[in-house]
């Protein structure tokens, strides 16, 4: 493809268009559409043989002949257009000129992280080069990286757009720096490139002109006067982007997978493979995360947490090989000093008529039993150096292997795993021990009661397994 026609920044903000701008006045942009295609196109490149080579190449250097005379347009037509509405959008919400009235603002810690609804902002903290304190901070980054929070999630386009960067700058902090000189290779008269800088000049605004406080989480800090002072923690929006990068690079990049896949088959290969155990995922702003602000849209709404436990003593726990159920043996001590408590309440309570009350405390109960036996799954799970263990000379049943040995390397065994149908008799099961373990001289429980038991492991087991799959896919 030929770029000797094109400037330095024109290419920039081509690419800004190509990936991060995918309309433009409520129309699909072009660009946009056609690098996706081309991106598509190149991974069939990459597999092309003798058979298909010459159909695939011609429509690829076709594609890339299209683009080509596309961005020649987009000079034109577009990218002014694009500029004209991000301007005037400006100027449209800071007409009556109040600080609620800014469109966007420079943050590292932004409001909206804490409760959705609460108005936008945030502080902004610079990073602190000298910085020699041992905890890790926001003060303690060796990065420039910053958040835009916004008015409204609508805005996520034109946030996008100005934390694109041209020249390891972002158009954000060219504009608070008033350099406006890469608007004159795209305007068509003085007028135009003023309009412009009136308009995208509207979007820088200082973080100390907004004061909110509406939903913030407050820590009341006991002084020494007996007085107390009002702190409202904020959400580091820097600092989880730093770990999002690291743990992506980890989990995605092309190096590290190779290395993975040589770790997995026991072969050597060059470099350091990295790995983050055991991280959770947090979402923020749910199916919209442009409404939180626009660094968590680019993280598609994913917080990573790195476990901050103590480390544990080697365990000594087996799986239970010889039992004919996982509700025998280890489980069952585990489980039955809460199992006791609930026996004892129902006792209690055998001559009173069920309410509301009762029936949230005995379910309470049962979901920390619940609790107790997915914490022992997950113990067993964790025994991947033993996967396979039920392959032979196991008395469990066959729901029961499929549910304990995870990491088994046997597809049909996979494959009866992932069908889920195992999941009903290991609830069943669940609801028949449960009735036992409830039974007395004075109580006796039916078929009702252990199907009700059922269904409540039934609901965790689904969000168990849920976070086993969404796990793996993050692995993968």
């Amino acid at each position: 493809m030929q770029v000797d026609s094109f400037s330095k920044i024109q290419l920039a903000i081509f690419d800004c268009f190509e990936t991060k701008i995918p309309k433009i006045n409520k129309k699909d942009a072009i660009l946009y559409k056609l690098r996706k295609k081309i991106n598509k196109k190149e991974a069939d490149v990459r597999k092309v043989t003798e058979k298909n080579s010459e159909k695939i190449l011609f429509e690829y250097n076709s594609l890339l002949e299209q683009l080509e005379r596309q961005r020649k347009e987009s000079l034109n037509a577009d990218i002014p257009s694009f500029f004209n509405e991000c301007a005037g959008k400006a100027k449209e919400i800071s007409k009556k000129g109040l600080p609620t009235n800014i469109p966007s603002l420079k943050v590292s810690h932004p409001t909206k992280f804490i409760h959705g609804l609460s108005p936008y902002g945030g502080v902004y903290v610079t990073t602190n080069l000298g910085y020699k304190n041992y905890y890790l901070t926001t003060e303690s980054l060796q990065s420039d990286y910053y958040d835009l929070s916004h008015r409204n999630g609508i805005l996520i386009t034109y946030s996008r757009f100005l934390m694109f960067k041209i020249d390891n700058e972002t158009i954000y902090e060219k504009i608070e720096k008033n350099d406006y000189a890469w608007l004159s290779e795209f305007s068509r008269s003085k007028a135009q490139l003023q309009s412009w800088q009136d308009g995208l000049s509207l979007w820088v605004a200082k973080t100390e002109d907004i004061k909110n406080a509406s939903r913030l989480k407050q820590t009341y800090f006991p002084l020494s006067d007996g007085s107390y002072h009002i702190t409202a923690p904020l959400f580091s929006s820097s600092i989880c982007q730093a770990i999002y990068d690291k743990v992506r690079f980890s989990t995605f990049s092309q190096e590290n997978k190779k290395l993975r896949a040589a770790k997995n088959n026991n072969k050597y290969a060059e470099g350091v493979l990295v790995e983050y155990p055991n991280f959770a995922i947090m979402n923020f702003g749910g199916t919209q995360p442009q409404n939180i602000s626009a660094g968590n849209f680019e993280r598609h709404g994913e917080a990573f947490l790195l476990p901050c436990s103590p480390p544990h003593w080697q365990s000594n726990l087996k799986p239970p090989i010889t039992k004919v159920s996982l509700y025998e043996d280890e489980f069952d001590r585990r489980a039955w000093k809460i199992a006791k408590e609930l026996q004892l309440y129902l006792a209690k309570l055998q001559k009173k008529k069920g309410n509301m009350e009762i029936r949230n405390h005995v379910t309470q109960l049962v979901y920390q039993i619940i609790d107790a036996l997915l914490g022992y799954v997950a113990e067993i799970h964790s025994l991947e150096a033993q996967a396979g263990w039920s392959e032979s000379d196991c008395k469990l049943k066959v729901s029961h292997q499929i549910f304990l040995d995870l990491h088994r390397k046997d597809e049909q065994f996979q494959l009866d795993r992932a069908s889920g149908e195992w999941q009903k008799e290991v609830c069943k099961d669940f609801g028949l021990w449960l009735n036992k373990k409830l039974e007395s001289k004075t109580m006796v429980f039916a078929k009702i009661e252990s199907s009700h038991w059922a269904k409540l492991l039934a609901r965790q087991l689904r969000e168990f397994e849920h976070d086993i799959k969404r796990a793996k896919e993050v692995s993968a």
